[in-house]
């Protein structure tokens, strides 16, 4: 469910015991390189796993034990680096809070969750900050027109204007749809029957006829049924990639396209 939001898409990928060996490895490596900031799974993730850097822990339920939790947490504040473990519960599960903190001997600091008037407030402080004027942005040469528009449609066009501008703050338009790394954009190597890419080993010695010289930022490379392979590329690099083809400096059996953008992979 939680993978599936509207903005955890762009930025997160998910670990749990239903995924094959291979998936998980690579779903593990991503994440200790940081190709996607934000892991969502479940306690697979909290025993003998180490990921150095990890800032928070988010509980999306109380753990049912006080075990259960301090593996959890333990997943952020490796070695000598600081970290935050976050538990979200409601009234039905304070019980089971209190036991916890009893449990590890330490209390809580409680946070009542924002409503839908704080999480607008932070919105449009955002928005005034994007909007303000800047050395960035001159807007002067839109002034008169801007009065015109105003004085036909007064506080409507800005609150129109206001939601334009937080529906593209939300939309991680360079962030990749096959993992979230921001910067980077997946292309599609088609090979349905996997006769040309049998293995990753084969995409990268068909990568490096592509991108001979930036081969070593490729990123994620997915395996896809019936189609053949999605592989993360540096946005800057996809113009180096459809030359290459055009000019057939890699085997013209394989097609390469774009990933459309509504499209989502996980």
């Amino acid at each position: 469910m939680l993978s599936q939001h509207r903005w955890l898409q762009p930025i997160s990928r998910v670990l749990h015991s239903e995924m094959v060996q291979t998936e998980r490895q690579d779903t593990l490596t991503d994440f200790r390189r940081e190709s996607f900031p934000i892991l969502i799974t479940t306690n697979l993730a909290s025993r003998g796993l180490d990921f150095p850097g990890v800032s928070t822990v988010v509980h999306y339920t109380p753990p049912k034990t006080v075990e259960e939790y301090v593996h959890r947490a333990g997943r952020t504040g490796r070695g000598m680096e600081g970290g935050k473990s976050i538990v979200l519960y409601d009234a039905s599960q304070e019980r089971t809070v209190e036991l916890i903190q009893r449990g590890i001997r330490k209390v809580f600091g409680e946070m009542d969750a924002p409503d839908e008037s704080i999480v607008r407030e932070g919105l449009i402080k955002r928005m005034e900050a994007d909007l303000a004027p800047s050395d960035r942005v001159d807007g002067r040469a839109y002034m008169e027109e801007a009065d015109k528009q105003m004085d036909l449609h007064g506080p409507k066009l800005l609150a129109a204007s206001m939601a334009l501008l937080d529906q593209r703050n939300r939309t991680a338009s360079w962030a990749s749809q096959l993992s979230g790394r921001f910067g980077y954009t997946p292309i599609v190597l088609h090979d349905p029957l996997m006769q040309h890419l049998r293995s990753r080993a084969h995409v990268m010695r068909f990568l490096t006829k592509l991108l001979p010289r930036s081969v070593s930022k490729v990123g994620r490379i997915a395996m896809v049924a019936k189609v053949g392979y999605l592989v993360d590329i540096p946005v800057q690099h996809v113009s180096h990639v459809f030359r290459a083809v055009k000019a057939r400096t890699a085997p013209a059996a394989v097609h390469v396209s774009m990933l459309a953008r509504n499209c989502r992979w996980q």
